[in-house]
């Protein structure tokens, strides 16, 4: 993955564990690189923002496909087989290994991903989900590295292991010299859970897609539409209090009239 990233010890075969580095361009294209050790025979991972449901995602982009730069397993380089799902809800990438007979397999997949990064009014964000829910056995070990381009500074480092509200499991987070972002899972993860990292950098650092001013343009013209409403609401009851008045009075001369003296 790069001396440059210090990468976690082997673990046992017994206990799996996957590490994440994903590396943000100034153009905002995002390279992933997972290594995954102490696995079976074959492996499978998501490709599609749909399946990675907590991740981060550029407004008026309803899905994000990555696309898949290479692949190895125990070192060889193998050809990943890929399948969408039905009308293209879930893309997947299968690795297999190449010798059968070992107990456990190490795989490094990398690929590419755009569309990813919420460029909010104040701050850059991206948020990734390095495993979603497990439903299969067996605990994982999980950590992931984000590195940003020259220039860019973490102000926020946020992460959540577990289930969605409760039963949260401790992260240790830290910046290193170089501002890379590291997390590291302090438990493993277990069936159900999963593990959401996120990193916000001040702007101007990534180019920008225009959404921000997109939708600083729609907030300005919902505001507006809603003073107008206020507005014509405000107009609508004077006019119908102006209306109510001159019923009324109506109203009063008719009782009048038919409440004449007898003497008439």
């Amino acid at each position: 993955l790069g001396a440059e990233v210090p990468l976690p010890s082997a673990p046992s075969p017994a206990v799996p564990s996957c590490f994440v580095l994903i590396q943000v361009a100034p153009d905002g294209e995002l390279t992933i690189t997972e290594r995954l050790r102490g696995f079976g025979p074959s492996v499978e991972r998501p490709l599609s923002s749909k399946a990675k449901i907590y991740g981060s995602l550029a407004p008026f982009v309803q899905e994000s496909d990555m696309e898949v730069m290479s692949a190895t397993a125990d070192g060889k380089p193998v050809t990943p087989r890929v399948d969408v799902g039905e009308e293209g809800y879930k893309t997947r990438v299968h690795l297999s290994a190449q010798d059968k007979s070992l107990p456990a397999h190490e795989y490094i997949l990398k690929y590419k991903a755009r569309d990813r990064i919420l460029f909010l009014s104040d701050v850059d964000r991206l948020d990734w989900e390095i495993w979603g829910k497990r439903q299969d056995t067996g605990p994982l070990k999980l950590s992931c590295a984000i590195a940003l381009p020259k220039g860019a500074a973490v102000s926020k480092q946020w992460s959540r292991l577990g289930h969605e509200t409760v039963g949260h499991k401790p992260v240790t987070q830290w910046i290193n010299k170089n501002g890379m972002a590291f997390f590291r899972a302090e438990e493993p993860m277990v069936d159900t859970e999963h593990f959401v990292v996120s990193v916000e950098w001040n702007k101007g650092i990534v180019a920008s897609d225009g959404s921000e001013e997109i939708l600083s343009t729609v907030k300005i013209s919902m505001w507006g539409l809603f003073a107008l409403l206020l507005l014509l609401c405000g107009a609508q009851a004077t006019l119908g209090e102006g209306a109510f008045q001159v019923v009324g009075g109506g109203l009063g001369r008719v009782h009048q009239r038919h409440t004449l003296p007898h003497e008439f």
